[in-house]
């Protein structure tokens, strides 16, 4: 494995069950193996972990919810992590920095080390976005992936609201594809907020994601104030960090 991954970097073993998503992405094997074949070599050395979902999953239910502010009648594991819960830890390539490793997921150091040598927390270096580092205030995550919807606008709208919160720490994931591409994306929209690269999609995975936008609010301690789901305005935007600053 090479060092630009710093070996720190990567999920588990398989899941367990099936879900009505994992069926779905049956119809889509092709595609999924076609897209593996055009990966480096070195990726594909990467197992698969507990926490995944395969990617083509995740995009297969980003298209068919993409802005939507509410899914009623739809599954638990596609609306992101519940008021109360305790974010995922996490540490990512930013768009910004030059590794282009996998996002790391290990939570603790009991954990199989598929996930990670070690913690996501114990993982820093440059050009790395580690979550742990950035909960000692209010934060805002925006998660969008580039595929089968045009979730890129929220990013924009989070760099038009965040000058209005400094107190608040503000982050994009971006998911499927590559740090160069998620760079140009980020220079193109001139975002100044940190950018993480989830190339594989195994944070989209581990957060329990499938709405493209989603956006996560947490107190200070990373506990989940709440999710929303789908696009937000500038002023739903805005009410909610106010809501998260009142509630911290």
């Amino acid at each position: 494995m090479s060092e630009d991954r710093f070996g720190d970097l990567g999920p588990s073993g398989h899941d367990e069950g099936r879900s009505a998503a994992e069926r779905l992405a049956d119809m889509d094997e092709r595609q999924l193996r076609e897209e593996r074949e055009r990966r480096p070599p070195e990726e594909d050395r990467r197992p698969r972990g507990r926490y995944s979902w395969v990617i083509g999953i995740a995009f297969v239910i980003v298209i068919v919810v993409a802005g939507l502010n509410s899914i009623p009648h739809s599954g638990e594991g596609v609306k992101g992590p519940k008021p109360g819960e305790p974010l995922p830890k996490f540490a990512a390539p930013l768009a910004t920095g030059t590794s282009n490793a996998d996002a790391n997921v290990k939570q603790k150091a009991s954990d199989s080390d598929q996930l990670g040598k070690k913690p996501a927390c114990d993982v820093r270096g440059p050009g790395i976005f580690n979550l742990c580092d950035a909960e000692n205030k209010p934060l805002v995550l925006t998660f969008i992936v580039t595929r089968g919807a045009n979730c890129k606008p929220q990013l924009d709208r989070v760099e038009q609201v965040r000058r209005q919160f400094p107190g608040v720490g503000f982050v994009g994931v971006v998911s499927g594809d590559d740090r160069t591409k998620v760079a140009k994306i980020v220079r193109e929209r001139g975002l100044r907020y940190p950018v993480a690269v989830d190339h594989d999609g195994e944070l989209v995975n581990v957060y329990g994601i499938g709405v493209c936008p989603a956006t996560v609010f947490a107190k200070p301690g990373g506990k989940v104030l709440v999710t929303k789901l789908g696009r937000l305005t500038d002023q739903q935007l805005r009410a909610q960090v106010q809501a998260l600053l009142k509630a911290s």
